[in-house]
């Protein structure tokens, strides 16, 4: 058995595998397969690959796709809020107990994790089988709605990352907790964080359980090209959990993916390695217009 990406010229399949997806109880008769036409079936395979979280992994068999795994942020059964991806999954029957549609989950968690999400979620029937299946992989029961479990898995140790504009208070006080301290200019500081907060294209947090800032990524894009990142810092309790790399990874996706988009940012000498293990490499075509005087100063 083989496990890749679903291929763009393949996404006709997550109908079939939709219709897989649906589950009949005992004794209750096969629905047509036109049931997947409904708008609130549509909405699982409907333009996927457009939005951040469509993400598809496929079990492959001799040349044959037989199963599939795919999120995606929707208002489905199994919708928790707007940043959590829905989940669906389904094997033909013949390859069903066979393990693997636990390889499944778990190559798409671990996928969903290394893209920074917080969790995932989706709606099973309480007599489905692939309840066990959904428990055993780590999923949890966080609502009952009618005949429905709603389950969720969280993915991320410690830490949750969502695009959120960050005041300029919180933001100087997480400064004195990074390297970040020193790389702005004294000139006008406090009257320029706000506008820098306020402006940057892409800002996101990362929290810990409690509330607390420890990791931020500023960027600037055009959603169609390039990004660059004007801060990227995490606090220095906090570092070696890939925190920076999930900002990264997150940011990436939100510019319009590593497909299209080219990433650029001025690193010190001290997170060169950092970037390094991220793919990046320095560049010699960069120019810069550096004709205004900064004065050197540490955030304190």
């Amino acid at each position: 058995m083989i496990f890749r990406n679903l291929r763009k010229d393949e996404m006709d399949l997550l109908k079939d595998f939709l219709y897989e997806a649906i589950f009949v109880p005992e004794g209750t008769a096969q629905p047509d397969r036109s049931i997947v036409d409904r708008p609130e079936l549509a909405l699982y395979y409907e333009s996927f690959g457009t939005g951040p979280a469509d993400y598809c992994l496929a079990a492959e068999e001799d040349g044959r796709v037989v199963g599939a795994v795919w999120t995606r942020i929707m208002d489905d059964y199994g919708h928790v809020d707007k940043e959590t991806p829905s989940l669906a999954i389904a094997l033909y029957k013949e390859y069903r107990r066979k393990g693997y549609g636990t390889q499944l989950l778990r190559k798409i968690l671990g996928l969903m994790k290394e893209k920074g999400y917080r969790r995932v979620s989706l709606s099973v029937q309480k007599d489905n089988p692939a309840y066990r299946l959904y428990r055993n992989t780590g999923f949890r029961i966080i609502e009952e709605r009618g005949e429905e479990y709603i389950m969720v898995c969280d993915l991320q140790d410690g830490y949750s990352i969502k695009e959120e504009r960050l005041n300029a208070g919180e933001y100087i006080g997480f400064l004195k907790r990074t390297d970040l301290g020193s790389q702005y200019p004294a000139e006008r500081f406090e009257e320029r964080i706000p506008r820098l907060l306020e402006k940057a294209s892409i800002s996101l947090a990362a929290r810990d359980a409690e509330g607390k800032l420890i990791g931020v990524l500023l960027g600037l894009t055009d959603y169609a090209y390039w990004l660059y990142i004007t801060d990227l810092g995490v606090d220095r309790s906090c570092v070696h959990q890939g925190i920076g790399s999930a900002l990264m990874k997150k940011a990436h996706e939100l510019a319009g993916g590593e497909k299209d988009i080219a990433v650029y940012l001025i690193a010190n000498d001290k997170a060169v390695p950092f970037y390094e293990k991220l793919g990046m490499k320095k560049a010699d075509d960069v120019m810069v217009y550096d004709h205004v005087d900064w004065t050197s100063f540490t955030v304190k």
